[in-house]
């Protein structure tokens, strides 16, 4: 038995109302922003300009580009996170170390497993003196196994500051045991071993630093100083030359030559 034609149109009528419903309550959805009518994805927008501040000297500038890479809509959470950490390597820079921390505590909340943010955090406290917060931080790090040799260098910082100058050493010691090739590790500690009254130790420390960093005057100027203090006179003048050439227009190092 056919189905009558007046019931059909009046299924199909019906049809249509509920389709017509439907759409209209998607689009006032939609310009609500209760739903969003397409995935959230990066914008190109946003990651031109977090490459640009990746390309800009000036830590001011970065803040104001990075600023309208966050007002770039829509943007997804990776990239949200590595435009607050860039914004927190921008003021830290500026010494703003209270806005630095709060942009790497951001970052880790687009990314939990941001281990760079968890250390930028830590240097930024050590930075203002807030040494145990510093120090709740450093033992989350190493207790995640990750970042240990910075960890290890940030833990010595912290006791450098505290006046503890051995345990200082022992923990660059840790951090040159994940990392010999550390140059902030090697440098940290001859100074310590200088200041411990270990200049041989410190020279074999500088002599690493040396092959690491051929065309930094600091290390050839550090050197020659280890070597005035073991009467090495010859050797520090080879030195100082070095570092002169490298730094030709320091009064530091003219001064400490003659």
């Amino acid at each position: 038995m056919k189905p009558s034609p007046h019931v059909a149109r009046g299924n199909s009528s019906v049809t249509f109302s509920m389709n017509a419903t439907a759409s209209y309550i998607c689009i006032v959805f939609i310009l609500l922003g209760i739903i969003s009518p397409l995935p959230i994805l990066a914008g190109p927008n946003s990651r031109a300009l977090l490459q640009k501040a990746r390309d800009t000297d000036s830590p001011l500038a970065r803040v104001a580009i990075l600023n309208r890479a966050l007002r770039t809509t829509p943007v997804d959470a990776k990239l949200l996170a590595s435009i607050h950490f860039e914004l927190g390597l921008a003021y830290k820079e500026l010494k703003h170390y209270g806005k630095a921390i709060k942009e790497f505590d951001l970052s880790r909340e687009h990314s939990k497993n941001s281990v760079e943010s968890l250390l930028e955090k830590a240097h930024c406290l050590v930075l203002l003196n807030r040494l145990s917060r510093a120090s709740n931080v450093l033992e989350q790090i190493l207790s995640a196994k990750h970042g240990i040799a910075r960890a290890y260098v940030l833990k010595a910082l912290v006791y450098e500051k505290q006046g503890f100058f051995s345990k200082a050493e022992d923990e660059l010691t840790r951090a040159l045991h994940y990392n010999p090739h550390s140059p902030l590790a090697l440098q940290m500690r001859a100074k310590l071993l200088m200041g411990a009254g270990k200049p041989q130790r410190a020279l074999q420390d500088v002599n690493n630093l040396v092959r690491m960093a051929r065309h930094n005057p600091n290390v050839f100027l550090m050197r020659a100083r280890i070597l005035v203090s073991q009467k090495d006179y010859q050797r520090a003048l080879n030195d100082y030359e070095m570092a002169e050439k490298l730094a030709p227009d320091s009064e530091e190092i003219v001064k400490e030559k003659v």
